[in-house]
Formats: C-alpha cells, sequence, structure tokens
C-alpha cells in the first residue's frame, strides 16, 4: 500500500506540498507487507514539505514506512527535507515489526540532502526483541 509512489521509468520528480493521512494496512499474514506515504524508486526526487501522518497496521509482517527513498543510481539527485511525519503505529503484539519514519539510501554524490524532518510519534506493541522504531534511517551515502 502506498500514498505515492515514482518508480523508475520517471528521471525526475518533485512530491512537494502534499497531505498523506489515515493509511491503514489491514493484512493478517505472515509474508511480508509494506505501507509507505511516499516511495521513490527511480530518477532524481525531490520530497520536500510534505505531511504524513496516521499510517496504522496490525501486523508484524507489515513494514511501515513514512517516506521511503531507495534509489542509488550514480548521477542522480535526491532531496528530503521539510517534511513532518508522525503517528506511525503498528498495534500487532507478536513477531518482529518494524516502523521507519523516513528510511534514505541514496547514491555516492555530493548533491543528496536529507534535513529539516521533523519525526515524532511511532509506536509498536510488540515486545519482540527483534521490533525496531526508527526515525530517520540513512542507508546511503549523503
Amino acid at each position: 500500500m502506498r500514498g505515492i509512489y515514482v518508480n523508475s521509468t520517471l528521471t525526475s520528480s518533485t512530491i512537494t506540498g502534499n497531505t498523506i493521512s489515515n493509511l491503514n494496512n489491514a493484512y493478517s499474514g505472515n509474508i511480508a507487507s509494506r505501507t509507505d506515504a511516499i516511495c521513490t524508486s527511480g530518477g532524481s526526487n525531490t520530497i520536500q514539505n510534505n505531511i504524513v501522518s496516521y499510517l496504522t497496521a496490525n501486523s508484524s509482517a507489515v513494514l511501515l514506512k513514512g517516506i521511503q527513498q531507495v534509489v542509488t543510481t550514480t548521477g542522480t539527485d535526491q532531496v528530503v527535507t521539510g517534511n513532518t511525519v508522525h503517528d506511525l503505529s503498528n498495534t500487532s503484539s507478536t513477531g518482529s515489526a518494524v516502523i521507519a519514519g523516513i528510511q534514505y539510501s541514496g547514491p555516492i554524490t555530493l548533491s543528496n540532502k536529507v534535513s529539516f524532518n521533523f519525526v515524532h510519534g511511532l509506536s509498536l506493541a510488540s515486545s519482540n526483541t527483534n521490533s525496531e522504531i526508527d526515525g530517520i534511517v540513512l542507508g546511503g551515502r549523503l
């Protein structure tokens, strides 16, 4: 489930000034599922001044991410700035659940930026020690 998805066929996109709210992933199976309010997987992207709120799930199989930028292609520019991500929750009490406010993986260039984002109100009900809550995950180079 995704609010806004930019696939790998676009050369560039600007995602700005959007409100994505109240996405509920009701999946109850055991195979991994995902909910992303904003996800980019190709081209150069600017994700700026968006509000992401109230994403929910009730299964440890659901990966819940507010903003996910996963383009690592050399020569692309990635900017994630000025966004507010809040009230992401998974109410499953079992299994290893994952919530990330912003997940960033980017290319090896000097023009990428993750800045001035506000992430708060992330919660998990699971007591599994493999569960994780991450405000901002930096998995690429900035």
